[in-house]
């Protein structure tokens, strides 16, 4: 495990201690940078759900999916990347997320954050995360992420449509 990944660990596991969170807290201003949206549980219900996954021809996998397995209006979701590179985590990426209508992909609902690598664990793959979305008040039944994913001096751009109020 290289230093990166410790100071990486290290710090998610002190901000849990201060913070006394284990699962995202909302945001009133939606912008997903509150302290408390950085640490999520592993409970049923909010673990990783893998929603596709796809092989590039250059030996990277990408995974793209969410904290969670269900979704309300006006809550946070916490989009998650999983990159392998010749079968092993890669570490080396840069990560970011957006919500964008559905109906019109040029509209962004929430703007674009950056995530953070967690490292393998017990409970998980290696992944990039915490970098939670609010998702729009009112009646809300879908919503699209897009991940905007920084490898080797390429941008990649995926979406992912998530089914709001299940």
């Amino acid at each position: 495990m290289n230093l990166q990944k410790i100071l990486a660990s290290m710090a998610l596991a002190i901000l849990i201690l201060i913070t006394g969170c284990e699962k995202p807290a909302e945001t009133a201003s939606g912008d997903g940078g509150s302290l408390h949206d950085l640490a999520h549980s592993h409970e049923p219900g909010d673990e990783l759900v893998w929603e596709s996954k796809e092989k590039l021809d250059d030996g990277y996998e990408i995974w793209l999916g969410h904290h969670g397995d269900h979704f309300h209006a006006g809550n946070t979701i916490e989009p998650s990347v999983a990159i392998m590179k010749d079968g092993k985590a890669f570490a080396d990426a840069a990560v970011f997320n957006q919500l964008v209508d559905p109906d019109d992909s040029t509209k962004t609902i929430a703007d674009e954050v950056a995530t953070v690598y967690e490292p393998k664990t017990e409970e998980e793959i290696a992944h990039y995360a915490q970098g939670g979305l609010k998702i729009p008040d009112g009646d809300v039944t879908r919503c699209v992420v897009r991940f905007r994913i920084e490898i080797d001096a390429e941008s990649l751009s995926r979406d992912m449509e998530v089914k709001v109020g299940h």
